[in-house]
């Protein structure tokens, strides 16, 4: 039992850290889309960042809540801070 737990959560962890990953690429495809008027492939934006501005003026629509879009936000902020 305590094995099945242990590879649940290593599971899902890593389901989680792959969500903020997906989220933070298509914030800049989105970005890039919108504002920027450029059309980007995911492999070109996988060691791409914007800055903190640039993810507040993303819009919501790509997340499900707003709360969620804040929590992305700042953590993928702080990860480029590490």
């Amino acid at each position: 039992m305590n094995m099945s737990l242990d590879v649940a959560s290593v599971a899902c962890q890593k389901l989680v850290q792959d969500m903020f990953y997906e989220a933070r690429i298509s914030q800049y495809i989105y970005y890039k889309g919108t504002y920027e008027k450029v059309k980007v492939k995911k492999n070109q934006c996988r060691n791409l960042r914007l800055t903190k501005e640039q993810y507040l003026m993303v819009s919501t629509t790509l997340c499900c809540s707003s709360i969620l879009h804040n929590l992305i936000v700042f953590f993928v902020c702080a990860l480029d801070h590490v």
